[in-house]
This record gives C-alpha cells, sequence and structure tokens, in this order.
C-alpha cells in the first residue's frame, strides 16, 4: 500500500580458499577469521534469505516494522557474519491511543540453525531466545511524563560468559516518573525491580540540568539493596577538545571522594587527562592524589596508556608511574601488560621505591593468568638497605550456569620473596579460593593458605602460616529465614622468630570443627548459635609439646533496623578440658552489610574470638 513497504532479498554464495573478512561493530572495523582454510571450503555454498517491513496506519498513530531472516552457516558475506547459521523474526508494534497516551509491543525470536557458527554462537549466545516487551507512556501534559515496561525473556542453551539481552532469562518491570521544567531541565524517579530472579530492586532518583550548550550538571540517589549511594557530577565544555569535570560521591560503604578533573583529546584516538582527588574512608582516614595520564589507540585493537600520580596520606608521601598496553583479540580475549614504578617516604620509616610488572591474558571463556615481577628496596634510617625481590604467578576461573548465576570460581595465587639485608629470608606463599554451588540449597567454599618463611643467616623455620578450610553453607529456598554453615578448619603455626602471642604459644597445631546457625524469628528478630571443638597440640618455649581439648558455645539474638543493619548480643564460652578451665563473656557487635561483604563494630568483653582456629584469643 501507499504507506507500506516490504523488501524481499535471496542471495546465494560459492566461497572460494581466500581470507574471510568479519565485522562485529556494524562495519566500523573488520577483522580476519584466523581459523583455518581447507580444501573443503573451495567447495561450500550457502543461501540466506531476508524479509523486512514497515508501515503506518490510522493516519500515523500506529507503526509496525517486521523482519525475518534464515542464514545458512555457510554463507558467505563480510557484512551478515554475525548472523550465519541462524534465523530469527521479529514485530514492533507502535500505537498513539491519544495525544497522551501510547503503548508500544515488542517480540524477537532467534533460534541457531544446527550447530551455528562460532562467531555467531560468541556473539548472539543462547542457542534460542524469546523476548516480549510491553511498553506504556503517558504524557501528562508538557511537562510529565510517566513510562512503565514489563518485559519477559526465555533462553535454551545459554552461553554463561555472554551477557547480551537475547542470552537472559526472567520477568523484570520498571517504572518511571520524568518530569520537564523545561527543555534543560528534567528530574526522574525509576523502580526497578524482578518478578523472578534474585536480582535485587533499584530505586534511583535523578536530576539532569544544563545551563547552557557548555556547562551540564547531573545529581543522583539510588538504593539497591547493598546500600544508599549519592554522586554530584558537572562538566564544562571549553571547546570540542577541551573539558572540565567535577565530582562528588559516596558509595553504599560510606566512602567519599571529591574529584575535579579536566581532559583534551587532539584526535579521536588520543586523550590526555589530569585530576585532583581527595577520598575519606568510614574511619575518617583521608588521603590526596594528583593523577596525570593519557591513552591511546594504535591500531584497531590495540591501547597504549601511561599514568603518574603523587599521593599524600598523614606523613606519608608516594609516587608512583606507569605504562600500560592491552591488546584485543579477535574472539574477544584480551592480552594485558604494565610496568610501574614507585617511592615513597614515611615519617619515621625511611625511604622505599621500586617497580613492578604485570602480564595478564585471558586464556578462553572461563580462565584467566598473569603473573607478577617486582623489586623494591627500604633505605634504613639508620643507613643501612633492606632488598625485596618477589615473584608471584596465578590464574581465575569462573563458570556460570543457565541462569547466569555464577556456579564456580576459583582463584590460585603462587608468590615467592626474597629478602636481603638486615635479614636475609625467603618466603614462600600459596593462596587457593575456591568457591561452588551444588544447588540452589548448598554452597560449598574451600581454601588453602600455606606460607612459609626460611631464615637464611641461621639455616632455620622462621614463620608458619599453613591453614586449610572447607565449609558448606545450608540456606534453602523454600525456607530463606534459616542459614547453616558446618566448617572443618586444619592449622599449622609457628610465630616468627623472637615472637610470641598474647598467651605465650610459640607453635600450635591441630582440627576444628563447627557449626554456626542463625534463624530469623520475624523480619526484625534473630536467633543464632555456635557449637565449635579443637583438637590439637601446642608449644611454649622451652616446654615439649602438649595435647589439648577445647569446646566453644556461643548464643546470639539480633535485632535488625533495617535490611542492612543489624545489632547483635552475644554470650559465648570456652573451656578447656585439659586444663579444666572456663571463660565467658559478652560480645555486642553492630554489623552492617554492603554489596558482597559485612563490617561490623562492637566491644568484646569475652577476651576471646570464636574462631578456635587463632590462639591469640584476642
Amino acid at each position: 500500500g501507499e504507506n507500506h513497504t516490504l523488501e524481499l532479498e535471496y542471495a546465494r554464495s560459492e566461497s572460494r580458499a581466500e581470507p574471510r573478512f568479519y565485522s562485529t561493530d556494524g562495519g566500523l572495523n573488520w577483522s580476519i577469521n584466523e581459523s583455518d582454510i581447507t580444501a573443503a571450503d573451495s567447495s561450500q555454498s550457502g543461501d540466506a534469505i531476508s524479509l523486512r517491513g514497515r508501515g503506518a496506519m490510522n493516519q500515523g498513530r500506529t507503526h509496525v516494522n517486521y523482519y525475518a531472516r534464515d542464514i545458512s552457516k555457510d554463507f558467505s558475506s563480510a557484512g551478515n557474519y554475525h548472523q550465519r547459521g541462524q534465523k530469527a523474526r521479529g514485530i514492533d508494534l507502535s500505537h498513539r491511543l491519544n495525544e497522551d497516551l501510547s503503548m508500544r509491543l515488542k517480540h524477537d525470536w532467534q533460534q541457531r540453525v544446527g550447530d551455528g557458527e562460532t562467531l555467531s554462537n560468541h556473539r548472539t549466545g543462547a542457542g534460542e531466545s524469546r523476548i516480549s516487551t510491553l511498553q506504556i507512556k503517558y504524557d501528562i501534559g508538557d511537562k510529565l511524563t510517566l513510562s512503565g515496561e514489563v518485559r519477559h525473556q526465555t533462553a535454551t542453551d545459554v552461553d554463561p560468559l555472554n551477557l547480551t539481552d537475547a542470552n537472559r532469562e526472567g520477568e523484570t518491570y520498571a517504572i518511571q516518573g520524568r518530569y520537564r521544567f523545561d527543555e534543560n531541565t528534567e528530574l526522574s524517579l525509576t523502580q526497578q525491580a524482578h518478578l523472578s530472579g534474585d536480582a535485587d530492586s533499584q530505586t534511583r532518583l535523578a536530576l539532569r540540568k544544563r545551563f547552557n550548550d557548555k556547562f551540564s550538571l547531573q545529581a543522583r540517589l539510588s538504593e539497591d539493596g547493598s546500600g544508599t549511594a549519592y554522586g554530584v557530577t558537572s562538566a564544562y565544555n571549553l571547546h570540542d577538545k577541551l573539558s572540565i569535570n567535577t565530582a562528588l560521591e559516596q558509595d553504599s560503604g560510606g566512602r567519599t571522594s571529591t574529584a575535579i578533573g579536566t581532559g583534551y583529546s587532539p584526535d579521536r584516538d588520543t586523550h590526555y587527562n589530569l585530576a585532583i582527588q581527595e577520598r575519606r574512608d568510614a574511619e575518617s582516614e583521608t588521603s590526596q592524589s594528583v593523577i596525570l595520564g593519557n591513552s591511546r589507540k594504535l591500531g584497531d585493537r590495540i591501547t597504549l596508556g601511561t599514568g603518574t600520580s603523587l599521593s599524600l596520606s598523614g606523613e606519608s608521601k608516594r609516587k608512583s608511574s606507569d605504562i600500560n598496553l592491552s591488546h584485543e583479540l579477535t574472539d574477544g580475549r584480551t592480552l594485558r601488560g604494565s610496568v610501574s614504578r614507585y617511592s615513597q617516604q614515611e615519617a619515621d620509616d625511611g625511604f622505599s621505591q621500586g617497580h613492578e610488572i604485570n602480564l595478564g591474558a585471558d586464556v578462553n571463556a572461563n580462565w584467566s593468568a598473569f603473573m607478577t615481577l617486582g623489586q623494591g628496596d627500604i633505605h634504613r634510617m639508620d643507613g643501612g638497605l633492606d632488598k625485596r625481590r618477589t615473584m608471584a604467578v596465578g590464574s581465575a576461573y569462573i563458570s556460570r550456569g543457565e541462569d547466569l548465576q555464577e556456579r564456580l570460581t576459583g582463584r590460585l595465587r603462587i608468590e615467592q620473596r626474597e629478602d636481603r639485608g638486615q635479614q636475609n629470608m625467603d618466603t614462600y606463599l600459596v593462596d587457593l579460593d575456591i568457591k561452588g554451588r551444588i544447588n540452589d540449597d548448598f554452597t560449598i567454599i574451600g581454601s588453602i593458605d600455606l606460607g612459609e618463611s626460611e631464615n637464611l643467616d641461621n639455616d632455620t623455620l622462621a614463620a608458619r602460616n599453613n591453614r586449610f578450610d572447607l565449609s558448606l553453607a545450608y540456606r534453602p529456598v523454600l525456607s530463606d529465614r534459616l542459614n547453616l554453615i558446618s566448617k572443618y578448619s586444619w592449622v599449622d603455626y609457628k610465630q616468627p622468630d623472637n615472637q610470641l602471642g598474647d598467651i605465650g604459644f610459640e607453635r600450635h597445631k591441630g582440627h576444628v570443627l563447627a557449626t554456626d546457625v542463625l534463624y530469623d524469628l520475624s523480619t526484625q528478630w534473630r536467633l543464632g548459635a555456635k557449637l565449635a571443638a579443637r583438637y590439637g597440640e601446642e608449644k611454649m618455649p622451652e616446654l615439649p609439646w602438649a595435647k589439648t581439648e577445647r569446646w566453644l558455645g556461643a548464643t546470639r539474638l539480633g535485632y535488625r533496623f533495617n535490611a542492612e543493619t543489624t545489632l547483635f548480643v552475644e554470650y559465648r564460652m570456652l573451656k578447656d578440658l585439659q586444663a579444666d578451665d572456663q571463660q565467658e563473656g559478652s560480645v555486642i557487635e553492630l554489623v552492617r552489610r554492603f554489596e558482597k561483604i559485612e563490617v561490623g563494630i562492637g566491644f568484646n568483653h569475652a577476651g576471646f574470638s570464636d574462631d578456635l582456629g587463632i590462639m591469640d584469643y584476642t
């Protein structure tokens, strides 16, 4: 019809044994597919069919756009490379009911044909996905707009590391009110939540003010379940290449920062920046810093950056400089390298300086690896010189399930240190952390920390700190009031030379079993208990090893002021069966939960820790 356009395309290709080029950014950059070309490639052929249409109805009040395509895996076309081995269809229908009310309905479907094509699969994620979205917008006059959205998504055979919309599942909704005082001033309030899934809801309040073509101001206040955060930023463009920015921010953990900076871009690939910052943590400790840096793109995938900084904290001063280089491979992996140098002046501890080299790479979608080499020198106040050399290697692993939640994570770091000077020491450290979800109810957590220091001056073991922890956490989905953690620990510890713990041990080793339970009686009251036992051996100076057995019991009552803040009152008792000795006392603690950690402050009137793996009970 007069207001309808329909396009139908069909193409067939015959490939030859030549390099294949593809683009993942709409044709801005092109890369060569590095997969091997075989003799079979010269005889490959493929088909592609595409249907696109758009139209307007009801005197322009209704608009419709639709599409369908089916591109075989062997079809050869650089422009459609990321769609090979895929078929899809979708419709986008919008309708203005009246001058103030409009609605929009979208549905997109995509499916992988057979095994698909490697690069296409990596880009699109799921083997099959469906996304349905309903949006309603209502204009109340010229200034106020209310909008709401509901989205339903399903996906099968998902790629756990791909975070595109087509690779997710669940239902979400969002409600927003936007008020325009004038064309340069706008205030918005947004509430977003998940109808399914365990993601936190989010509430955002934002103000945007544009004073003129050069100066603008933005302010925000948000609450996402982990705490409240706010920020105020401003930007002033002197001209197209030079800008000035200021910021005042506080995160959900109470840490504040202020900054002023300027940026200069002589061309699209080069940028220079200068910033002055002050940070203040929750304990009112402050630090000031000046940072100067630049970055430059060397081609389409290589970025080179340099930086210099000066920091002041109390009576200490630190200067550092670094250079870093990153290279993005065609499959999305990244190679990273950096070299940094520092010098630090302490008030009473002399002067130190050193440098560090870091190399890292994404091995594949799950694994990454790194290596660090460092050297540092300490010039003591007495004129002596201490040298330290370090080398560390490690790797990290992450695996996600079909729901994109982390199922298994791990990190390994192996480090060797050499100290030469006032003391000649060799230190070896191994740190391994693993966390895995067995199912929705059970999580297993393990860690291994091994550390030994050898005194080369007298060929003795100077210190040892070995510990192994294995925990099983139970939080049933159908009864999330209950939290149960069982933990096994093995410790083997030797105090550093000429140092003793507060209770006089120079060495101790043993096994610890502990169970901790916490139950929510209501939305405000929590009741918990802990039982632990330690079986081991301990040694005091000039005395033989002695076997020990200790038991610990504790009960705690908590009052929750809100979702993040809880006050606990605890009574605990520690009994030494060999010494026939008993200690007891109370603990008062105020706990604040942030996004991934909990921070607590309080008073320990009992005088000992509830972790029997620690022998200095203070």
